[in-house]
């Protein structure tokens, strides 16, 4: 059984890397916890709890100045680690710079994004995936579960519904044989013998069809990825989900597409209205079923199932569920099924 590591001690991209910059702080927030992320004179991100310790004025409201971060109000002024480094009026400021007086937390720039870590545990390890690829970032809010989110992103099943038309289509279905199996920091789903699907989006940028998978690695990564007939990568789409506070999430996709004759300009122009749409279709169901499930929680007994009620060919939401309740994959196993998609 392999135990996940508790989400405190886990990295969260709470931004796009090109949008901070160096003369202007961003808040943000991760679980409920207000931040401020600012760029360092190496211009290295940083990440303080969003709180001058002198009249909690929120630091993300003031100015970047040589890689520090000033408070709008008197003018107290930090580093990145959280030390105080000057106080205007006061000549003797430099006594209170040997300790921190804001709490800095974890922060990396890696993959694109800015990752913050809440809790000190093991560092960030991505692996390289630009080599060969053109890629690009679409970014949105949601206000639902992250097991929503994920069983959304990753279950085909929906797509004939609520993206009719662009990415299947019910009165088309092919049969395709899937696989659900454990893998090293989550669960997949194999897909075998489909074809192109018959949506716009496949029409239009997806040659052939070798094999697909849908994946979630913990704690917060669900990723879809298309090759070609010969096993060369068509699509990735990278859906980085983070809690904000209650139920609402950011989601962070980078997209991913085989370098090739299109220059990465216009593929993302023809692309990214495409996403955009599927995105937003997706939220909105998404927020919807979430909603009506916190009001059914109410009403208990108008309910003849208390449960999801799965069918024979649910093979991602099934597996989420046991994965999120045990924190580990341990109760995950290997499952075949043929599916009509």
């Amino acid at each position: 059984m392999t135990a996940f590591p508790d989400g405190s001690q886990c990295w969260w991209p709470v931004a796009v890397a090109r949008e901070l910059s160096a003369d202007r702080p961003m808040r943000r927030q991760l679980n409920g916890l207000p931040l401020v992320i600012f760029r360092t004179n190496e211009l290295k991100p940083a990440a303080l709890v969003d709180a001058c310790p002198h009249r909690m004025a929120p630091l993300s409201q003031g100015q970047c100045t040589q890689g520090q971060i000033q408070c709008p109000y008197h003018g107290w002024t930090f580093d990145g680690q959280g030390r105080c480094v000057r106080i205007p009026g006061m000549q003797d400021a430099h006594a209170l710079s040997r300790r921190p007086l804001v709490r800095a937390l974890g922060c990396v720039e890696s993959a694109g994004l800015i990752w913050v870590q809440t809790e000190a545990g093991a560092p960030l390890n991505l692996p390289d995936e630009s080599n060969g690829v053109d890629q690009f970032f679409m970014q949105s809010t949601v206000d639902a579960t992250l097991l929503d989110i994920a069983e959304n992103f990753l279950e085909a099943f929906h797509t004939h519904f609520v993206h009719r038309g662009l990415v299947r289509r019910d009165t088309q279905r092919q049969q395709v044989d899937a696989l659900l199996r454990p893998i090293d920091g989550g669960i997949e789903v194999a897909y075998q013998n489909e074809q192109t699907q018959n949506g716009w989006l496949s029409r239009l940028f997806e040659p052939s069809r070798g094999a697909s998978w849908g994946r979630f690695l913990w704690p917060n990564l669900a990723q879809i990825e298309y090759h070609d007939a010969q096993q060369r990568l068509t699509l990735r789409v990278d859906l980085w989900i983070t809690p904000v506070e209650n139920e609402r999430h950011q989601l962070f996709a980078r997209i991913s597409t085989r370098r090739g004759l299109l220059p990465a300009r216009v593929k993302q122009m023809l692309l990214t209205p495409l996403f955009r749409r599927v995105l937003q279709q997706d939220i909105a169901i998404t927020e919807a079923v979430t909603h009506n499930r916190r009001t059914f929680e109410q009403h208990p007994d108008a309910l003849m199932h208390g449960k999801p009620l799965d069918a024979r060919h649910d093979l991602m939401g099934p597996a989420l569920r046991t994965l999120f309740e045990q924190q580990s994959n341990g109760g995950i196993v290997n499952r075949q099924a043929t599916l009509y998609l």
